[in-house]
């Protein structure tokens, strides 16, 4: 499946940094793009929408109603997490490979339900991720288990802990700055 997208093309021709954006829920490609001026210039910008519409307009990467939340059944959308998980790297190496990105320096910034892929992207292609900015994230629980068991030394994860604090964790260690 092709997700639609919006880009900001680096001002390096070939072989660019990039990072894909990943919107929350009920969100669209639209929004985390507005930060694209925010962002290194040397970097292609590509911020993905999530496939699944929802009545209200927006779209969601894996099906919440609900039930789910006042269930707490969200977290165990593990079989959607994965199938969405996978169609984001598959959309992340064509379009590398459309734009001739540098594909040892991909980082992927979420937000909310984008953060929570972010976690599952990190763990399962951390050959082709090399940064994760996770943006108010709730991380599903299946994931937590499996980073509580990884040892994180090829990719980055940094994340808002309290207001301005940021947890950076980097090859196992995690550091507050």
């Amino acid at each position: 499946m092709d997700l639609k997208y919006l880009i900001r093309n680096s001002e390096i021709k070939k072989n660019s940094p990039s990072i894909f954006l990943l919107h929350g829920y009920g969100s669209n490609k639209e929004d985390l793009f507005s930060l694209e001026g925010y962002l290194p210039k040397n970097h292609t910008i590509i911020s993905l929408e999530a496939p699944i519409l929802l009545p209200f307009g927006g779209f969601t990467w894996f099906e919440v109603n609900q039930v789910d939340i006042l269930n707490k059944s969200y977290y165990k959308k593990k079989d959607e997490v994965d199938n969405i998980a996978n169609i984001i790297i598959d959309n992340i190496d064509k379009l590398s490979i459309m734009f001739e990105l540098n594909k040892s320096d991909t980082t992927v910034l979420g937000f909310s339900q984008g953060a929570s892929i972010c976690w599952k992207l990190g763990l399962d292609h951390s050959e082709k991720i090399i940064l994760l900015q996770i943006l108010l994230d709730m991380i599903l629980v299946n994931i937590l288990q499996t980073l509580n068991k990884v040892l994180m030394d090829s990719f980055i994860v940094q994340f808002e802990v309290l207001g301005s604090t940021q947890l950076i964790l980097q090859g196992g260690a995690a550091r507050i700055h």
